[in-house]
């Protein structure tokens, strides 16, 4: 009995997981002597055997779900998922039951039992078959041995690492019951070994017969190399569409929770915005409008656009922009550069360049006091170009635009559609496609195209590639504990086949839960050689979806853009859900602050060993109430 296996593994000392149980309905079948055999009962239950108290010897049942499968092989088993439908990982090792009674003619006939780990066959009551627990676990170090049972030919070899039984037992033509179970995962010397089924299956050769079937109840698969091809391919569909049709009913139980969380959402736009813009085109319009009406088309804004901007950028704006400025003294507005800075005299003074600041710093015959203070000094014909443009008024334009901006009239039909085919599903379509397009009379016909190809399932495919490069901090995706766009690139191809909400979709990658190396959103905290890996993840987060660049705010205040190292640490901690302490190797030392006597632009002000607290650190449209309340409905659900 199963039970009885499970105690002299747990005697041996074989770690054990939780494990549960499932029943699954299989499809049995018949062979080339169909005739003989009377009526069939294709029933097979599957379970997964669960230990309440690993080691203990107490053990309970637990039905997770039913499937159907038309032969007696596993090629894999069905994805593991949280309650919300967040792809999840079983517990390590499970144990895999499936029974069924199935009618044989008498006959000596022969019984293969192939499996990856341990596995175990009954045939009423009666233990025919077993493939022990391996040994040695290969690995490049060792001699790879393929040890096998030569059983004709024709007859498909064992899989790498599978092993197998050949048994020869006796029947007398009635229903007989059998039971197999195996091993997914395990132990090796205290190892978790990666779960999978390998090629599990049972297969019998008739009396009189050469070649092996697998069982099957209304299908002769022979196990060659082709049938078996053919069998894995209708397998790994049928299961993904179960994985499918199981996942999406688990997610809509979350349905009403998203449902209030939108509509609250917006209320509050719509309480914050006088005139919510109808669609996308009608946001661009309203922006072209903008800047169209901002368009100063004077030979002087040209100057300044074509001539003065690069100069400043090239030469200024690296010491003197963003939020972090050099003498408190700003010069990436007209406003900011009369002001002046913490001298308290106007850099630029419109009309009088022998007046201006500006233009006595970029010439001052002592180095020390030049600027820029690094690098080479202003040629003579920048300088004269400053110097224009200051007696000119230093007329300083809104925009970077020179003449008015007009939307692009649309593209043709096969232009239109070979982009939509390379946007959404990342191939061009195909001459058949082209035609029949060109051929469609109908005046929504790019309506429609766009919403079949959202509906093709090459869109996740296509877009998974995107999200690994945007949540990627570091590419590779060959040792999952370097990065974290390997091990959840999983669940990333599966929201995106849910067509799922992108406020979800941030919601579930935010949370980490499911499986860490199966490929759920639990690998987005995996980070290698980081002293804090979540703030690694926190500006993952602010780049790809608040449009915020944090990384220089992980060992000091950002110099050029507004936010700084607290800012990054406490919404890390955020994310990790308690406080966090800022290490000494996050954060620049104090004594390499100043050089030459000069300040530097970079500011350290959350010294090493400061914890900080989980808080959101970014300005909020929400009063406190209306957030605290809604944290607090949220946490209800």
């Amino acid at each position: 009995m199963i039970y009885d296996w499970m105690d002299e593994v747990n005697r041996s000392g074989t770690k054990w997981g939780i494990v549960f149980t499932l029943s699954r309905r299989l499809a049995f079948g018949v062979f080339a002597l169909a005739a003989l055999f009377s009526e069939l009962n294709a029933d097979v239950d599957v379970q997964l055997i669960a230990s309440a108290s690993p080691g203990k010897n107490e053990w309970y049942d637990r039905t997770l779900f039913d499937y159907q499968e038309d032969a007696f092989a596993f090629s894999r088993i069905p994805q593991a998922y949280t309650e919300k439908g967040v792809l999840d990982e079983w517990p390590n090792p499970i144990v895999v039951k499936a029974e069924a009674e199935v009618d044989l003619p008498a006959g000596k006939h022969r019984f293969l039992l192939r499996s990856l780990r341990s596995a175990r066959l009954w045939m009423d009551d009666k233990l025919i078959a077993e493939n022990p627990f391996p040994r040695q676990m290969y690995n490049a170090h060792n001699p790879v041995e393929r040890p096998y049972i030569p059983l004709g030919p024709g007859i498909r070899f064992p899989a790498p690492g599978d092993q197998e039984s050949l048994v020869e037992i006796e029947t007398e033509g009635r229903s007989h019951s059998f039971r197999l179970e195996f091993y997914v995962g395990g132990f090796h010397y205290g190892k978790p070994i990666r779960p999978g089924t390998g090629e599990t299956l049972v297969a019998v050769s008739l009396e009189g017969e050469k070649m092996f079937h697998i069982l099957s109840p209304e299908k002769e698969i022979a196990l060659t190399d082709e049938d078996w091809n053919q069998f894995y391919s209708r397998q790994q569909a049928r299961l993904d569409a179960f994985d499918d049709d199981r996942r999406r009913e688990l997610r809509a139980t979350q349905q009403d929770y998203w449902d209030e969380r939108h509509a609250w959402a917006r209320s509050i736009i719509e309480s914050q915005v006088k005139e919510p813009l109808s669609s996308v085109d009608a946001f661009i319009d309203e922006r072209i409008k903008s800047v169209n009406q901002s368009i100063d088309p004077s030979p002087e804004a040209r100057h300044f656009i074509r001539e003065v901007r690069p100069i400043l950028e090239d030469q200024c704006w690296s010491c003197h922009s963003g939020n972090k400025v050099k003498g408190e003294f700003r010069l990436d507005s007209r406003e900011a550069a009369m002001l002046g800075g913490g001298s308290g005299i106007a850099a630029l003074v419109p009309g009088h360049p022998d007046d201006s600041y500006l233009l006595e710093l970029i010439q001052e015959d002592f180095e020390e006091d030049r600027m820029p203070p690094k690098g080479d000094p202003l040629n003579q014909s920048e300088v004269e170009t400053l110097k224009t443009w200051i007696a000119n008024g230093a007329v300083w334009p809104e925009t970077t635009v020179t003449r008015e901006i007009k939307p692009a009239k649309p593209a043709v039909d096969w232009k239109f559609l070979r982009r939509v085919y390379l946007d959404t599903v990342g191939v061009a379509p195909s001459v058949e496609e082209l035609n029949a397009f060109l051929a469609n009379k109908d005046p929504q016909k790019r309506e429609k195209v766009i919403d079949r190809l959202l509906e093709d399932p090459r869109w996740a495919d296509h877009w998974v590639s995107y999200w690994q490069d945007v949540l990627a901090e570091n590419p590779a995706i060959v040792n999952p504990t370097l990065n974290n766009t390997g091990p959840f690139r999983f669940w990333i191809h599966e929201a995106l086949r849910d067509n799922l909400p992108i406020d979800w979709f941030v919601t579930e990658l935010i949370l980490m839960e499911g499986s860490k190396y199966g490929g759920g959103p639990a690998g987005f905290e995996m980070a290698s050689e980081n002293d804090v890996p979540m703030a690694a993840k926190a500006n993952v987060l602010s780049t790809a979806f608040l449009g915020m660049e944090m990384k220089c705010s992980r060992c000091h205040d950002a110099p050029f853009h507004d936010n700084t190292q607290e800012e990054l640490f406490s919404m890390a901690a955020m994310l990790a859900q308690k406080p966090l302490t800022v290490p000494a190797s996050s954060s620049v030392p104090l004594d390499t602050l100043h050089t030459a006597g000069r300040k530097l632009l970079i500011d350290v002000t959350l010294k090493p060993g400061t914890e900080v607290k989980p808080q959101w650190p970014l300005e909020s449209k929400l009063s406190e109430d209306e957030l605290t309340r809604w944290l607090r409905n949220s946490k209800s659900q």
